[in-house]
């Protein structure tokens, strides 16, 4: 609320703000030095105006040859009665006569809206121009002026000269119809400065809460009340932008005169419509809809008739807009609003009072435009109040909410707490039970595919364990497959009484340097390594140029190399060699070390048999070579048998005898 407390200040000051005024007599102002030496004076009164004629300075020297003149009130349009009610389109000249006395220095004069092209000479020089002043339409061209033009003032006259040309053919109204201000150059400036920075603080204040109630509805598109405000936050834009000092000139200097008049008139006329759609939604019960579709009708055609005609035809019945405007102000605030705020509807008072002062600044506007009144333009400063007491509204309805929110939060945070407590727990049992389902899942596949392996290299086995070398052939080349590998070897140890030596009995896609070099020592390289110390090995970056796998597209050299050796409770019986492009895993060496088991056991197996054949064969040898012996030894005992039987048979003859 201080920022409204602020706003409000801004208001005062700029109403009491506004230029003292001077009486100019019969087209002659008395300027004293006391009141002109640091304040701003409006020149208002009666000036010298030469009907239907453009004057210059030139011609007010002869004045044989001069029309006769009259005097009109300033600021006043010629279609207005104290002026005579005369012709919107027309040209004229207006004079006025000086008295500054002693005054000296830089002064200077502004020049707000003058219907519309203008010529301005002081003391018989051109200080400035607007637009095209002609004698006829066809060669006459509107513009715009807001402009302070300096002045020198010193010694060597009295009295000055200040003669005006004016032609107008495109406005429904003409002529001086708001004050020529003078004073000191540096304070015409200055106050512009203000007026200026006080007119953007104001265009900041509304475009932010209009941004944020757009914002507000496309987050929540069923709160279309804040689609309409922010969209009247933008036309109120546009109309303390293009009206008063018109900003929108400092940005475009070279806008279409006829533009910026619709511009200005539309951003007036349009906001009864874009009220009553926003009010309408705020307080249904108060506003029927019949006043709605009213006001909404008729606000449309007017805007569209404005944009579609040019500002000499819908000028015509500006009476009319400005009747709807003050009877659909007055509808909004005591026949909605107030009743609002006496049936004590939320933010029904403060809407009121709020819109009270938009709508009395809307009022002060509309009697400055029509050139009743002369104080500053406040509608912006009104609707600038009227909408930080709307967001101060906004504001507490959603504090009200955030309240109840709050208070049902609390009756249900306990149990919240035990539900989330409960869903915890229960997700952290299924994610466990999912985590332990997917490593055994896992684990099945593994030991499947690991199953399956064996199986696929125990077939081999099987077929062809009575030749080792074919069977070495066969193993490597399935090993490889089933590791999805693409290099290997089986090394054998040799049976010979000098010292061991590995032999490559079996190898797939194996280069030249390997077959070459097919005999290895123990402890001689890495597979030498490998069988001396009986342990697995893997290599994830092995030497370049260790291995290069050879194909149609070139070499490619191998990076991943797994050793396992053949060993069973004997000792070693080799070693299995493995060589990829692809990296190898734990379950790789799983699977290789049971293959590498099996292949080992069914190795000492079948050299057993051999050895146990070939004792069998020795056995069987030395037995019939035995058996040979045993055949002769029985004839020689036959032999002795039947000798001593004729000893015996000898001997008994002797003593017979």
């Amino acid at each position: 609320m201080k920022i409204l407390y602020f706003l409000l200040i801004f208001i005062v000051i700029s109403f009491f703000q506004q230029s003292a005024m001077t009486q100019v007599v019969h087209g002659t102002v008395n300027l004293k030095e006391d009141i002109l030496s640091d304040e701003i004076i409006d020149l208002n009164g009666n000036w010298e105006i030469y009907w239907d004629t453009l004057l210059s300075p030139e011609n007010f020297k002869n004045q044989q040859s001069m029309p006769s003149g009259a005097y009109i009130p300033v600021p006043a349009s010629w279609t207005s009665k104290k002026a005579g009610k005369h012709s919107s389109k027309g040209k004229a000249t207006y004079r006025l006569e000086l008295e500054t006395g002693k005054l000296q220095g830089l002064y200077g004069i502004r020049l707000y809206d003058i219907f519309t092209a203008s010529k301005v000479w002081f003391d018989n020089r051109l200080i400035y121009s607007t637009g095209e002043v002609a004698k006829t339409a066809l060669h006459g061209k509107p513009g715009f002026s807001y402009k302070n033009i300096p002045l020198f003032l010193n010694n060597n006259s009295e009295t000055h000269e200040l003669v005006i040309q004016v032609s107008n053919y495109d406005h429904t109204r003409g002529g001086l119809v708001k004050p020529v201000a003078f004073g000191p150059f540096e304070k015409l400036t200055a106050n512009s400065k203000e007026l200026l920075i006080i007119n953007l603080i104001i265009v900041g204040i509304i475009l932010i809460i209009g941004f944020n109630h757009l914002l507000y509805f496309f987050l929540r598109r069923n709160e279309r009340s804040n689609l309409f405000f922010g969209l009247l936050c933008l036309v109120m834009i546009l109309r303390n932008v293009s009206t008063g000092e018109r900003i929108i000139n400092f940005v475009f200097p070279n806008i279409n005169w006829e533009l910026l008049f619709k511009m200005d008139n539309f951003s007036g006329f349009g906001t009864i419509p874009l009220f009553a759609l926003f009010l309408f939604l705020l307080f249904r019960k108060e506003f029927p809809k019949v006043m709605l579709y009213i006001l909404v009708s008729i606000g449309t055609l007017i805007s569209l008739f404005v944009f579609v005609t040019p500002q000499l035809i819908y000028g015509r019945f500006r009476m009319f807009y400005e009747l709807y405007i003050l009877f659909g102000g007055l509808y909004l605030t005591f026949g909605v609003l107030l009743r609002a705020a006496i049936k004590g509807r939320e933010g029904g008072l403060l809407s009121f009072i709020g819109f009270f002062l938009l709508y009395g600044t809307a009022i002060n506007d509309v009697l400055v435009s029509m050139g009743i009144a002369h104080t500053p333009n406040l509608a912006p400063y009104g609707l600038a109040t009227y909408m930080l007491i709307q967001s101060f509204i906004l504001s507490r309805r959603s504090a009200s909410a955030i309240n109840d929110n709050e208070h049902l939060s609390a009756e249900l945070q306990h149990e919240k707490q035990m539900l989330e407590e409960r869903v915890a727990e229960r997700t952290r049992a299924l994610e466990k039970q999912n985590e332990e389902n997917s490593k055994h899942k896992e684990e099945i596949q593994i030991q499947s595919w690991i199953s399956g392996s064996l199986n696929r290299v125990k077939a081999v086995l099987n077929n062809h364990k009575d030749n080792l070398k074919q069977l070495s052939q066969r193993l490597i080349a399935e090993i490889v497959g089933v590791l999805d590998a693409n290099l290997g070897g089986i090394y054998l140890l040799k049976e010979q009484d000098d010292d061991p030596v590995l032999e490559l009995t079996g190898s797939y896609n194996a280069p030249a340097e390997m077959l070459e070099k097919n005999e290895i020592f123990p402890g001689e390289g890495l597979v030498g390594a490998c069988f001396k110390d009986l342990d697995s090995a893997i290599l994830r970056d092995i030497p370049e140029n260790y291995f290069q796998l050879a194909s149609g597209l070139g070499d490619s050299p191998l990076k991943h190399l797994i050793l396992v050796p053949l060993k069973t409770d004997a000792g070693g019986l080799g070693v299995i060699e493995v060589a990829s492009l692809k990296p190898i895993s734990h379950v790789h060496v799983e699977l290789l070390e049971k293959i590498a088991g099996s292949v080992a056991s069914t190795i000492l197996f079948s050299r057993m048999n051999e050895k146990n054949l070939h004792l069998l064969n020795d056995f069987t040898r030395k037995q019939e070579e035995f058996d040979l012996q045993e055949e002769e030894m029985r004839g020689h005992l036959d032999e002795l048998r039947v000798l001593r039987e004729e000893v015996e048979s000898f001997r008994k003859k002797g003593s017979q005898s």
